[in-house]
């Protein structure tokens, strides 16, 4: 009896509260009202500089764009992928020398080009990049400089013969008859 006593009050309480729950949750009357407007100041987000932005790329990217900056002159470093200032005043130079903005960023396109000069400038000097199959070893050469060259008149000893002295040394002086 207690508990159906109980439960009685609890739905008349709940009946009793439910109106004034609904009126809280009925959003408040807008005809005629307006708006205000809301003054919105934009955030720029902060600049990154060249460096975080190469530190970004994989080791490999890295490589590659120091060394293609290298085949079109614009950087005189040792090639180790590692970030330097020397690696971002290169890319300055190279947007300099193509009239773009010197951000020390390339975006797609001007990586492109940069990958494509240094493609162009490999090949008209017969660059090729061999991979040695015994150690894994990628090396980079010119096949053409490795070639043997037939003896010629300045060099009658051919390729492999120590080269005999330019100055003919006088032969031995007989005596005079």
């Amino acid at each position: 009896m207690r508990s159906m006593l109980s439960a009685t009050m609890m739905i008349v309480v709940l009946g009793l509260a439910a109106p004034d729950a609904r009126a809280q949750l009925t959003p408040p009357s807008t005809a005629g009202a307006k708006a205000k407007p809301v003054a919105t100041i934009p955030i720029r987000p902060a600049l990154q500089k060249p460096e975080e932005t190469a530190n970004g790329m994989g080791q490999a990217e890295r490589l590659s764009l120091q060394s293609d900056l290298a085949w079109v002159g614009q950087y005189n470093g040792a090639i180790t992928g590692d970030v330097s200032e020397r690696m971002v005043n290169a890319i300055k130079e190279f947007q300099k020398g193509r009239g773009a903005k010197p951000t020390g960023v390339l975006n797609p396109q001007e990586r492109g080009i940069l990958a494509d000069t240094a493609r162009k400038k490999q090949e008209s000097v017969g660059w090729k990049i061999v991979t040695d199959p015994g150690t894994g070893v990628r090396l980079g050469s010119r096949p053409n400089w490795c070639r043997s060259r037939p003896a010629t008149p300045t060099a009658p000893n051919g390729p492999h013969r120590p080269a005999r002295s330019r100055y003919n040394w006088p032969a031995a002086r007989k005596p005079a008859p």
